[in-house]
């Protein structure tokens, strides 16, 4: 907030802690001058902010020249020189004069950065690294004589350094373009999903389990059956028994008899299917390879006789 009364104030003790520094300079005691001469520096700064007078840069430019720092007083005198509209001719005169002393003991660093937005830090031989924006710099870099590092660094850019030789009086130009962060592309690989290996299907067992568990239960009807006949024919021989006893037995004996010998067929009949079905079908099927693979050959090997005039024996005959 700009107070005309408050800036005075400021220039004010900014001029008495000058007068003070010049002091301890006289006395020879640097430390206590330079504290005084920072303290300038502060005052002075305050002033400019308070006020609009563009000359107090002349006087801080001074204070500045007095501390050593070149590179600060010539952008304070560049303020004056430039001011529009233009300053008293006199104060123009001496901060014309000031600056141009001040360049003769300074570099000018002019650069050119691509692509914009590239921010600019720049290090001296001690290690000390100072930012000075993002480019384009709106005026160029001032340096005292020297060696330095200067970086550009730029999200989505390859970074870069520069070495700069900084010579009293002298001006370095260098045009800086930065080259984009190579994208390395990574083909996606879809690796194919492996076949499904047929699996065959397991034959039925109901066929044999059917034709077993009929077997089963015909031979033991038929077990039942010819009991019972039996028992029906000890009744017919018994001369203990009635006539009309006798023949009933007679005719149920032969009707038992008859279930006996259908239950007996049809056991063999059964035991028939069963021993087909097992080992003609399910082991087969059972033993039969994968679809898509060749079927295995199992030698088969038999004995047989072999006869002559003169002799005789066991032949093997068989297929491979």
């Amino acid at each position: 907030m700009k107070d005309p009364k408050v800036a005075k104030k400021w220039l004010s003790a900014a001029q008495q802690l000058v007068q003070k520094g010049d002091y301890f300079t006289s006395h020879k005691k640097p430390d206590d001058a330079k504290a005084q001469y920072d303290n300038a520096v502060t005052a002075y700064q305050h002033a400019l902010e308070a006020g609009d007078d563009v000359t107090v840069n002349y006087s801080l430019a001074l204070v500045e020249d007095k501390l050593g720092a070149l590179p600060d007083a010539y952008g304070y005198l560049k303020l004056v020189v430039d001011a529009q509209p233009p300053v008293k001719a006199d104060v123009l005169k001496k901060a014309q004069a000031k600056l141009d002393e001040v360049t003769n003991k300074v570099g000018i660093i002019t650069l050119t950065v691509l692509p914009e937005g590239t921010t600019i830090s720049i290090a001296d031989g001690s290690g000390a690294d100072k930012e000075y924006g993002d480019s384009p710099l709106e005026r160029p870099i001032v340096l005292m004589p020297g060696s330095y590092t200067a970086s550009f660094v730029l999200t989505g850019y390859q970074p870069k350094q520069t070495e700069l030789k900084v010579e009293a009086g002298g001006g370095v130009e260098k045009k800086i373009e930065l080259e984009p962060v190579p994208i390395k592309v990574t083909p996606h690989i879809v690796e194919s999903e492996p076949e499904p290996v047929p699996v065959a299907p397991k034959p039925s067992k109901v066929p044999w389990i059917a034709g077993a568990s009929a077997t089963v239960a015909f031979t033991a009807g038929a077990v039942i059956f010819g009991a019972s006949a039996i028992s029906q024919h000890r009744a017919y021989v018994d001369p203990t028994f009635t006539k009309q006893e006798r023949s009933d037995a007679q005719s149920l004996g032969r009707t038992m008899s008859h279930l006996c010998d259908g239950a007996i067929v049809l056991s063999l009949a059964s035991a028939a299917f069963t021993v087909y079905w097992y080992h003609w079908k399910y082991q087969k099927e059972l033993e039969a390879p994968p679809p898509g693979e060749q079927p295995r050959i199992v030698p088969k090997v038999d004995m047989v006789p072999w006869v002559q005039p003169d002799g005789g024996g066991m032949a093997a005959v068989g297929s491979f």
